[in-house]
């Protein structure tokens, strides 16, 4: 009798990438599924680059907080807005993870399942090739190093950005989050500033804009960041760290669910299109990625892609009503109007506006956002609904 011998895989699964996707999925195996013999593999020296994710309290289950807690940088009991019109203060807690820490704990809890510097040069559905020569075996492999060169973005606009991490000589006043304040020169689209106080004397200061271009002039928009500090009396110590972001806010509906149906190998993150499609906060669908794929019995490349595909398709109905308000956003509302679409959102409920930011609203909801006088021409509103205009096409008056 002849019997086949079966060498095992040196892992279970195999991770490459050590962004927000790749990190909570390590985290969520870590903590829950013992049984699973994992590697992660990161191209640089830490994990999780160099960002700043933030969520809303009511972004997350309870469960889902419990496991990402220990990441955490800093938790406020409330955040505000600030419009030329109106000012308004919301109660529910905000939070923000550094990537410092994001690092941090993952290296400290699991340095023996991570691997740092380590470039890929190719990668299979049950293999890994290394730079160095070493092949890793798995069960499984999961592309997480997110949107590749050769992937193509649906039309869109961007939401661009610069943020510093700073210290100030004084206490700059801050006890929660300045989510949007708008009491500045609108240019370049719907303009920005992002405060997050870390302490008394630390802040993160970030000029955003959504706009129609990706061009970011890094030169004015460093002069525009100090002159905010300075107009609001901050003298500056030292400049900690700087974040640059350009990240696409989609138009049209994406194509992640069929090219995964065509790859070999599952991609989480960015490369399916998993944040959210007006705001861009990523951490929430990098959660439920790894709540839904920590719980298979057995991660083999087909049961993770349908699973992949199966929550790309739960999304799929949710994202369609905001792709089609950043339509409206980007091509019925002019550059220098675009802000009045944002001053108007934040007069509706705080329910409303946190159904928003989780991306499930109600059909109530749904309707509530186009009810009353639109902030935009009723013209170019219904215009923007079926013409395949240029982004960069100016929009007639």
């Amino acid at each position: 009798m002849w019997s086949a011998c079966v060498t095992k895989p040196d892992y279970d699964l195999i991770i490459v990438g050590g962004g927000l996707s790749g990190g909570l999925l390590a985290r969520y195996l870590g903590a829950f599924r013992s049984d699973v013999r994992w590697l992660l593999l990161v191209g640089d020296a830490t994990l999780g680059g160099n960002h700043t994710w933030s969520f809303h309290e009511s972004d997350l289950s309870l469960q889902s907080l419990s496991w990402i807690r220990p990441l955490i940088t800093k938790e406020w009991f409330g955040y505000d807005v600030h419009f030329l019109k109106h000012r308004r203060s919301f109660q529910s807690r905000y939070y923000s993870i550094a990537s410092s820490d994001f690092h941090r704990f993952l290296v400290h809890s699991y340095g023996d399942r991570i691997r740092t510097e380590t470039r890929v040069q190719k990668i299979f559905s049950n293999k890994v090739e290394l730079f160095s020569g070493e092949s890793l075996t798995a069960g499984c492999v999961i592309d997480a190093r997110g949107l590749s060169d050769s992937q193509v973005l649906v039309r869109s606009g961007y939401q661009k950005f610069i943020g510093w991490d700073v210290e100030l000589e004084d206490p700059h006043g801050l006890s929660r989050p300045l989510l949007m304040d708008v009491t500045i020169p609108q240019k370049d689209g719907f303009r920005f500033f992002y405060l997050l106080p870390w302490s008394d004397t630390r802040l993160l200061i970030e000029d955003t804009y959504y706009s129609r271009t990706d061009s970011l002039d890094k030169e004015e928009i460093r002069k525009e960041i100090r002159n905010s500090l300075c107009a609001r009396g901050w003298k500056l110590k030292k400049v900690e760290r700087e974040e640059v972001g350009c990240l696409p806010i989609p138009c049209e509906p994406s194509t992640a669910a069929i090219s995964l149906e065509d790859a070999d190998i599952p991609k989480i993150g960015m490369a399916l299109g998993l944040a959210h499609p007006t705001t861009g906060y990523s951490l929430p669908y990098a959660c439920r990625t790894a709540e839904v794929l920590g719980g298979l019995i057995l991660l083999q490349p087909r049961s993770v892609k349908l699973a992949l595909m199966k929550l790309v398709e739960e999304e799929k109905s949710a994202f369609a009503y905001f792709l089609f308000l950043n339509r409206m956003m980007f091509w019925a509302a002019t550059d220098s109007e675009r802000y009045r679409i944002f001053e108007r959102f934040y007069r509706l409920s705080e329910n409303l506006i946190q159904n928003f930011y989780r991306g499930r609203l109600t059909p109530w909801n749904q309707a509530r956002i186009l009810m009353g006088k639109p902030p935009v021409s009723v013209k170019r509103a219904v215009k923007s609904l079926w013409q395949n205009r240029d982004l960069n096409e100016r929009v007639p008056l």
